[in-house]
Protein backbone atom coordinates (compact mmCIF):
# COMPACT_ATOMS: atom_id res chain seq x y z
CA UNK A 1 0.00 0.00 0.00
CA UNK A 2 1.35 3.24 -1.51
CA UNK A 3 3.07 5.86 1.83
CA UNK A 4 0.29 8.71 2.33
CA UNK A 5 3.01 11.09 2.61
CA UNK A 6 4.97 9.64 -0.01
CA UNK A 7 2.47 10.09 -2.64
CA UNK A 8 1.97 13.86 -1.63
CA UNK A 9 5.08 14.41 -2.32
CA UNK A 10 5.78 12.79 -5.36
CA UNK A 11 2.41 14.56 -6.84
CA UNK A 12 3.44 18.27 -4.94
CA UNK A 13 6.80 17.43 -6.77
CA UNK A 14 5.07 16.58 -10.46
CA UNK A 15 3.39 19.89 -10.25
CA UNK A 16 6.03 22.13 -9.58
CA UNK A 17 7.98 19.92 -12.38
CA UNK A 18 5.17 20.36 -14.85
CA UNK A 19 4.95 24.31 -14.01
CA UNK A 20 8.93 24.97 -14.44
CA UNK A 21 8.77 22.55 -17.59
CA UNK A 22 5.60 24.78 -19.38
CA UNK A 23 8.03 27.73 -19.56
CA UNK A 24 8.59 28.00 -23.23
CA UNK A 25 12.14 28.68 -25.07
CA UNK A 26 11.25 29.46 -28.43
CA UNK A 27 7.73 30.19 -29.68
CA UNK A 28 7.48 28.78 -32.81
CA UNK A 29 10.21 26.12 -33.85
CA UNK A 30 11.10 27.29 -37.68
CA UNK A 31 11.79 23.99 -38.73
CA UNK A 32 11.72 20.25 -37.20
CA UNK A 33 14.84 19.29 -34.76
CA UNK A 34 15.48 15.63 -35.85
CA UNK A 35 16.24 13.86 -32.69
CA UNK A 36 14.81 10.09 -32.68
CA UNK A 37 16.88 6.74 -32.18
CA UNK A 38 17.53 5.41 -35.29
CA UNK A 39 18.87 8.64 -37.05
CA UNK A 40 20.82 10.05 -33.99
CA UNK A 41 22.45 7.01 -32.88
CA UNK A 42 24.02 6.22 -36.62
CA UNK A 43 24.09 10.12 -37.90
CA UNK A 44 24.55 13.60 -37.99
CA UNK A 45 21.30 15.86 -36.52
CA UNK A 46 20.28 18.72 -37.01
CA UNK A 47 19.51 18.55 -33.26
CA UNK A 48 22.61 16.92 -32.79
CA UNK A 49 24.29 19.36 -34.18
CA UNK A 50 22.61 21.99 -32.13
CA UNK A 51 23.03 20.56 -28.68
CA UNK A 52 27.02 20.68 -29.27
CA UNK A 53 26.98 23.87 -30.59
CA UNK A 54 25.16 24.75 -27.71
CA UNK A 55 27.80 22.73 -25.08
CA UNK A 56 30.99 24.70 -27.89
CA UNK A 57 29.94 28.01 -26.99
CA UNK A 58 29.16 27.58 -23.29
CA UNK A 59 31.32 30.33 -21.60
CA UNK A 60 31.52 28.55 -18.51
CA UNK A 61 35.39 27.24 -18.15
CA UNK A 62 38.74 28.49 -17.76
CA UNK A 63 40.04 27.41 -21.23
CA UNK A 64 37.78 27.59 -24.39
CA UNK A 65 36.45 24.52 -26.03
CA UNK A 66 38.07 23.61 -29.09
CA UNK A 67 34.90 21.61 -29.95
CA UNK A 68 32.18 19.46 -28.61
CA UNK A 69 30.73 16.50 -28.36
CA UNK A 70 27.43 15.04 -27.13
CA UNK A 71 26.59 11.00 -27.32
CA UNK A 72 23.55 10.61 -29.72
CA UNK A 73 22.07 7.82 -27.14
CA UNK A 74 21.57 10.77 -24.59
CA UNK A 75 18.88 12.26 -27.12
CA UNK A 76 15.84 11.10 -26.89
CA UNK A 77 13.29 13.35 -28.74
CA UNK A 78 12.35 15.03 -31.96
CA UNK A 79 11.72 18.54 -31.31
CA UNK A 80 8.50 19.33 -33.87
CA UNK A 81 8.47 22.16 -36.16
CA UNK A 82 5.89 24.77 -35.88
CA UNK A 83 5.29 24.20 -32.57
CA UNK A 84 6.40 25.79 -29.24
CA UNK A 85 9.56 24.67 -27.65
CA UNK A 86 9.36 24.65 -24.16
CA UNK A 87 12.08 23.70 -20.95
CA UNK A 88 10.24 20.03 -20.63
CA UNK A 89 11.10 19.37 -24.44
CA UNK A 90 14.45 20.10 -23.65
CA UNK A 91 14.50 18.02 -20.81
CA UNK A 92 12.46 15.16 -22.45
CA UNK A 93 15.29 15.61 -25.48
CA UNK A 94 17.93 14.81 -22.85
CA UNK A 95 16.04 13.57 -19.89
CA UNK A 96 19.19 12.10 -17.72
CA UNK A 97 20.41 15.35 -16.44
CA UNK A 98 24.31 14.69 -17.42
CA UNK A 99 26.46 18.09 -16.70
CA UNK A 100 28.69 20.05 -18.86
CA UNK A 101 32.31 18.77 -18.70
CA UNK A 102 35.44 19.65 -20.59
CA UNK A 103 38.45 17.53 -20.64
CA UNK A 104 41.64 17.94 -22.24
CA UNK A 105 42.22 15.25 -25.30
CA UNK A 106 45.28 14.96 -26.85
CA UNK A 107 45.20 14.05 -30.72
CA UNK A 108 46.06 10.32 -31.03
CA UNK A 109 42.69 10.02 -28.52
CA UNK A 110 40.78 12.20 -30.63
CA UNK A 111 41.26 9.68 -33.70
CA UNK A 112 40.47 6.74 -30.75
CA UNK A 113 37.59 8.38 -29.97
CA UNK A 114 35.70 9.40 -33.79
CA UNK A 115 37.03 5.67 -34.99
CA UNK A 116 35.06 4.22 -31.69
CA UNK A 117 32.22 6.46 -32.87
CA UNK A 118 32.22 5.62 -36.33
CA UNK A 119 32.73 1.77 -35.80
CA UNK A 120 29.30 0.18 -36.44
CA UNK A 121 28.81 -2.01 -39.68
CA UNK A 122 27.06 -0.84 -42.62
CA UNK A 123 23.39 -2.15 -42.46
CA UNK A 124 22.34 -5.04 -45.22
CA UNK A 125 19.19 -6.43 -46.21
CA UNK A 126 18.28 -10.31 -46.72
CA UNK A 127 20.14 -10.57 -49.79
CA UNK A 128 23.47 -8.72 -48.04
CA UNK A 129 22.98 -5.53 -50.52
CA UNK A 130 23.66 -2.56 -48.36
CA UNK A 131 20.96 -0.41 -47.19
CA UNK A 132 21.09 3.55 -48.14
CA UNK A 133 19.43 6.18 -46.11
CA UNK A 134 17.07 9.01 -47.77
CA UNK A 135 20.25 11.00 -48.42
CA UNK A 136 21.57 8.34 -50.46
CA UNK A 137 24.77 7.74 -47.88
CA UNK A 138 24.87 4.20 -46.34
CA UNK A 139 23.20 3.38 -43.31
CA UNK A 140 25.12 2.45 -40.10
CA UNK A 141 24.04 0.47 -37.75
CA UNK A 142 22.73 1.73 -34.01
CA UNK A 143 25.41 3.12 -31.94
CA UNK A 144 24.25 5.23 -29.10
CA UNK A 145 27.70 6.58 -28.39
CA UNK A 146 28.07 7.68 -32.38
CA UNK A 147 29.08 11.34 -31.77
CA UNK A 148 26.98 14.10 -32.21
CA UNK A 149 29.78 17.28 -32.94
CA UNK A 150 29.78 20.68 -33.02
CA UNK A 151 30.51 23.01 -35.68
CA UNK A 152 34.31 23.69 -35.16
CA UNK A 153 35.06 19.67 -36.00
CA UNK A 154 35.04 18.10 -39.42
CA UNK A 155 35.38 14.05 -39.65
CA UNK A 156 35.61 12.64 -42.94
CA UNK A 157 35.52 8.70 -42.89
CA UNK A 158 35.26 6.06 -45.12
CA UNK A 159 32.47 3.80 -43.97
CA UNK A 160 33.22 0.69 -46.14
CA UNK A 161 36.57 0.45 -44.35
CA UNK A 162 36.93 -1.92 -41.16
CA UNK A 163 36.22 -0.40 -37.78
CA UNK A 164 39.43 1.19 -36.16
CA UNK A 165 40.67 2.33 -39.66
CA UNK A 166 37.62 4.44 -40.94
CA UNK A 167 38.54 7.80 -40.56
CA UNK A 168 41.14 9.36 -42.50
CA UNK A 169 40.87 13.42 -42.20
CA UNK A 170 39.91 15.43 -38.71
CA UNK A 171 40.07 19.17 -38.87
CA UNK A 172 39.37 21.50 -35.90
CA UNK A 173 38.33 24.79 -36.17
CA UNK A 174 41.21 27.78 -35.27
CA UNK A 175 39.34 30.74 -33.53
CA UNK A 176 42.57 32.98 -33.97
CA UNK A 177 42.38 32.56 -37.71
CA UNK A 178 38.76 31.42 -38.56
CA UNK A 179 40.28 28.37 -40.57
CA UNK A 180 39.92 24.54 -40.36
CA UNK A 181 43.02 22.74 -39.70
CA UNK A 182 44.42 19.10 -39.69
CA UNK A 183 44.38 17.39 -36.57
CA UNK A 184 47.70 17.97 -34.84
CA UNK A 185 47.86 14.30 -32.93
CA UNK A 186 50.61 15.47 -30.37
CA UNK A 187 48.51 18.68 -29.27
CA UNK A 188 46.51 18.62 -26.48
CA UNK A 189 43.00 19.87 -26.97
CA UNK A 190 40.16 21.34 -25.15
CA UNK A 191 36.74 19.03 -25.60
CA UNK A 192 33.21 20.00 -23.94
CA UNK A 193 31.30 17.13 -23.79
CA UNK A 194 28.94 15.60 -20.85
CA UNK A 195 29.49 13.76 -17.88
CA UNK A 196 28.66 10.63 -18.62
CA UNK A 197 31.52 10.31 -21.54
CA UNK A 198 34.66 12.40 -19.35
CA UNK A 199 34.96 9.28 -17.27
CA UNK A 200 34.32 6.76 -20.27
CA UNK A 201 30.76 5.61 -21.16
CA UNK A 202 29.69 4.13 -23.82
CA UNK A 203 33.21 2.28 -24.18
CA UNK A 204 34.95 5.71 -24.50
CA UNK A 205 38.04 4.72 -22.33
CA UNK A 206 40.42 6.74 -24.06
CA UNK A 207 38.92 10.02 -22.71
CA UNK A 208 40.99 10.13 -19.12
CA UNK A 209 42.21 13.45 -19.23
CA UNK A 210 41.94 16.53 -17.09
CA UNK A 211 38.54 17.65 -16.10
CA UNK A 212 36.75 21.08 -15.22
CA UNK A 213 32.90 20.84 -14.45
CA UNK A 214 30.98 23.01 -16.01
CA UNK A 215 28.21 23.80 -12.95
CA UNK A 216 25.07 23.36 -15.31
CA UNK A 217 23.28 20.80 -16.38
CA UNK A 218 23.21 20.25 -20.56
CA UNK A 219 19.54 21.19 -20.72
CA UNK A 220 20.08 24.24 -18.72
CA UNK A 221 23.14 25.20 -21.36
CA UNK A 222 21.11 24.35 -24.31
CA UNK A 223 18.16 26.45 -23.05
CA UNK A 224 20.49 29.47 -22.44
CA UNK A 225 22.06 28.82 -26.56
CA UNK A 226 17.98 28.53 -27.95
CA UNK A 227 17.30 32.15 -26.23
CA UNK A 228 19.80 33.91 -27.97
CA UNK A 229 19.83 32.46 -31.45
CA UNK A 230 17.54 34.66 -33.79
CA UNK A 231 16.16 33.31 -36.76
CA UNK A 232 18.75 33.93 -38.84
CA UNK A 233 21.69 31.91 -36.99
CA UNK A 234 18.51 29.22 -36.52
CA UNK A 235 19.40 28.94 -40.33
CA UNK A 236 22.13 26.93 -39.63
CA UNK A 237 19.53 23.51 -37.89
CA UNK A 238 17.47 23.68 -41.00
CA UNK A 239 18.53 20.04 -42.80
CA UNK A 240 17.53 17.56 -40.61
CA UNK A 241 20.63 15.76 -41.75
CA UNK A 242 23.07 18.20 -43.13
CA UNK A 243 26.35 15.64 -43.38
CA UNK A 244 28.61 18.77 -42.88
CA UNK A 245 30.51 17.25 -40.11
CA UNK A 246 30.93 13.90 -39.48
CA UNK A 247 31.36 13.01 -43.88
CA UNK A 248 31.30 9.88 -45.23
CA UNK A 249 32.76 9.66 -48.62
CA UNK A 250 36.47 8.33 -49.65
CA UNK A 251 39.69 10.05 -49.82
CA UNK A 252 40.53 12.45 -52.48
CA UNK A 253 43.80 11.14 -54.09
CA UNK A 254 44.03 15.02 -54.87
CA UNK A 255 44.59 17.02 -51.85
CA UNK A 256 43.20 20.75 -52.00
CA UNK A 257 46.17 22.01 -50.21
CA UNK A 258 49.02 20.48 -50.85
CA UNK A 259 50.95 19.30 -47.39
CA UNK A 260 47.71 18.65 -45.68
CA UNK A 261 45.54 16.21 -45.22
CA UNK A 262 43.34 15.14 -48.08
CA UNK A 263 40.01 17.21 -48.70
CA UNK A 264 36.61 15.13 -48.87
CA UNK A 265 34.76 14.26 -51.83
CA UNK A 266 31.73 15.20 -50.54
CA UNK A 267 28.58 16.58 -52.37
CA UNK A 268 27.45 20.18 -51.27
CA UNK A 269 25.22 20.72 -48.78
CA UNK A 270 22.53 22.63 -47.63
CA UNK A 271 24.45 23.71 -44.29
CA UNK A 272 24.70 27.39 -42.90
CA UNK A 273 27.55 26.52 -40.11
CA UNK A 274 30.03 29.16 -41.43
CA UNK A 275 27.23 31.78 -41.13
CA UNK A 276 26.58 33.24 -37.96
CA UNK A 277 28.91 31.60 -35.64
CA UNK A 278 28.70 33.73 -33.00
CA UNK A 279 25.95 33.78 -30.47
CA UNK A 280 24.40 36.57 -28.66
CA UNK A 281 37.68 22.18 -10.79
CA UNK A 282 38.95 19.42 -8.29
CA UNK A 283 41.28 16.90 -8.31
CA UNK A 284 40.74 14.78 -11.76
CA UNK A 285 40.30 11.38 -12.74
CA UNK A 286 43.54 9.95 -15.16
CA UNK A 287 43.18 6.80 -17.45
CA UNK A 288 43.97 4.36 -14.48
CA UNK A 289 41.04 5.42 -12.55
CA UNK A 290 38.28 6.16 -14.76
CA UNK A 291 35.24 3.60 -13.72
CA UNK A 292 33.53 1.88 -16.31
CA UNK A 293 30.18 2.71 -17.20
CA UNK A 294 27.31 0.95 -19.38
CA UNK A 295 26.18 1.82 -22.58
CA UNK A 296 23.76 3.82 -23.76
CA UNK A 297 20.23 2.33 -22.55
CA UNK A 298 16.81 1.98 -24.55
CA UNK A 299 15.60 4.58 -25.60
CA UNK A 300 12.82 5.29 -22.75
CA UNK A 301 12.08 8.72 -21.13
CA UNK A 302 12.36 8.42 -17.46
CA UNK A 303 12.35 12.49 -16.77
CA UNK A 304 8.87 12.94 -14.71
CA UNK A 305 9.39 9.41 -12.65
CA UNK A 306 13.10 10.23 -11.86
CA UNK A 307 12.85 14.34 -10.75
CA UNK A 308 9.43 13.08 -8.58
CA UNK A 309 10.93 10.12 -6.70
CA UNK A 310 14.26 12.59 -6.15
CA UNK A 311 12.44 15.40 -4.85
CA UNK A 312 10.05 13.25 -2.78
CA UNK A 313 12.99 11.53 -0.85
CA UNK A 314 14.43 14.73 -0.74
CA UNK A 315 11.34 16.30 1.00
CA UNK A 316 10.81 13.26 3.28
CA UNK A 317 14.40 13.38 4.69
CA UNK A 318 13.99 16.98 5.56
CA UNK A 319 10.36 16.14 7.15
CA UNK A 320 12.04 13.65 9.14
CA UNK A 321 14.45 14.90 10.24
CA UNK A 322 12.17 17.78 11.42
CA UNK A 323 10.38 15.53 12.96
CA UNK A 324 13.19 14.24 15.26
Amino acid sequence: MPNADVEKIVKAAQAEFDKKGSVVVIDKAPYTLEGTSENVRTKETNLGNLIADALYNAKVFKHESDFAVTNGGGIRTTLKKDSPITVGDIIKAMPFGNQLTQIQVKGTDVKKMYEHSLRALINTDNDGKEILDAQGKPQLGSNGGFLQSSSSVKVGFDPHKKPGERVYSIEILNKQTGKFEPLDLQKTYYMATNDFLAVGGDGYTMLGGAREEGGATMDSIVVEYLKQLTNEQFLQYKDPFPYSRIIPGVKSTEPVNPGKDDDLKTPPTNDHSKENKKFGSGKQPTKDNVRKLPNTGIATDTTTVGVGLLLATSLLMTRRKNEK
